[in-house]
């Protein structure tokens, strides 16, 4: 057995400012995300704060594994980290 068939992949996280949510998400893209992260695993949080103050009430974000998806609305923020996850 070699050295790397031991290596776990790392648990994905998708982290939420709680101030984005309640500005940009209604109930069916929270149930979107919910059955999303847990079909792959993800780790899913809400968060108090993002340190996106600036750019938070403009458009609908999220953070994928410490990278910042922003887009106009939930769905495209859900579709943009389905891409980013297929290219790891």
């Amino acid at each position: 057995m070699g050295i790397f068939s031991k290596l776990k992949r790392k648990k994905s996280l998708i982290q939420c400012c709680s101030t984005n949510l309640d500005l940009f998400y209604n109930d069916e893209d929270l149930d979107a995300f919910e059955n999303y992260a847990e079909e792959q695993g993800i780790e899913l949080r809400e968060m108090e704060c993002l340190d996106n103050c600036d750019e938070c009430p403009i458009s609908s974000y999220a953070v994928y594994n410490k990278q910042k998806i922003f887009a106009d609305n939930p769905d495209q923020v859900l579709a943009k980290i389905k891409k980013v996850r297929a290219n790891e």
